[in-house]
């Protein structure tokens, strides 16, 4: 969710720094408190982009894997 949704904007949800595959691999996250300090940050950063999107924003046009979505559509796919 932090790669979607950090710079939501102006840059594609695939940055460069992102490795789908890796991410499906075990990272090391040993407990519970690690894996909620990953969960909330990355609803924390939707809530954040959400919350700073003004009404004519939901009608720009983003890409999401090199496709081009309105914002609006984007947010629910």
């Amino acid at each position: 969710m932090v790669s979607r949704w950090t710079d939501f904007l102006t840059t594609d949800g695939e940055k460069e720094y992102r490795n789908r595959d890796e991410e499906f691999l075990d990272d090391g996250i040993s407990s519970r408190s690690e894996l909620t300090i990953v969960w909330e940050k990355g609803w924390q950063t939707l809530i954040d982009t959400l919350t700073g999107l003004s009404e004519k924003d939901l009608l720009k046009k983003i890409y999401i894997r090199g496709e081009g979505h309105l914002v609006i559509e984007a947010i629910e796919r």
